[in-house]
């Protein structure tokens, strides 16, 4: 799924909205505003991309095993996961300033 909005023109996405794709494997997502809170994300992404994520972690039901490539630049994570091992090909999370632990 894309949602890749011009800087100009931002949509408000729904936190709750993504809870039914059980089975997303790929995720863009720029310049869209999260109301609520996420609390899901497909365990079966394989790419996700989301420059300005606006929370300072990703759902802790989120479980990334299968994730291949994450690029979070500009995005304001403290830390990503916490528990559990994951083994990224690419990893892009700069310009991310609050970034604590991995």
């Amino acid at each position: 799924m894309l949602l890749d909005q011009p800087e100009v023109e931002i949509v408000n996405l729904n936190g709750k909205s993504l809870s039914k794709m059980n089975n997303l494997r790929l995720l863009k997502i720029s310049n869209v505003h999260i109301s609520g809170d996420l609390e899901y994300l497909s365990n079966e992404l394989r790419f996700l991309k989301w420059h300005k994520y606006p929370s300072y972690s990703l759902p802790s039901s989120f479980h990334a095993q299968k994730l291949c490539k994450l690029n979070m630049c500009y995005s304001h994570v403290e830390h990503l996961w916490n528990g559990i091992k994951v083994y990224i090909l690419m990893l892009n999370l700069s310009e991310c300033i609050s970034i604590i632990k991995l």
